[in-house]
């Protein structure tokens, strides 16, 4: 049997006993007590700020640690991020991800990752920059020509 309590995992052994004469039996009861070590999240690696044209597909990666693993979350502002069709949370070990699938202008701004567990939370944040789209910005330049006649 076992029981966590205040970051203590304690452990119930029993061992039967039987001595000689069948009718002496003993039953030993022993704990054994472990610490489990507790840490509000920690960021290893923040995110970084990124520039993408718009339709690009970009991904904001963060490492964190702590005890017990963090549930981590993404936000543009105060927005979170749900995962959809279009925006991918991943993780490997404790390597976090956030992909966002054809970002548009309008999702310009400061992307936030929160981590959190029983002990606390911790946040970071970067930003993203979205520039118009190659045809657009083609679109916008205009050409002069002129010439001298001879």
């Amino acid at each position: 049997m076992e029981h966590v309590t205040d970051n203590k995992q304690i452990s119930v052994y029993t061992h039967t006993y039987i001595g000689k004469f069948s009718e002496c039996m003993r039953h030993i009861h022993y704990f054994v007590e472990i610490s489990v070590k507790k840490e509000i999240p920690k960021f290893i690696k923040k995110p970084e700020n990124v520039e993408c044209m718009e339709f690009d597909d970009v991904r904001f990666e963060t490492t964190i640690s702590g005890k017990p693993e963090p549930t981590v979350e993404w936000y543009r502002g105060d927005v979170k991020y749900e995962p959809s069709e279009n925006v991918i949370y991943e993780k490997t070990g404790n390597v976090y991800a956030l992909v966002l699938k054809k970002v548009r202008q309008e999702e310009a701004g400061m992307i936030t990752v929160k981590a959190l567990n029983e002990l606390g939370d911790m946040a970071a944040s970067a930003r993203l920059k979205v520039t118009g789209n190659w045809n657009e910005l083609l679109a916008d330049i205009t050409f002069t020509l002129s010439y001298t006649k001879l």
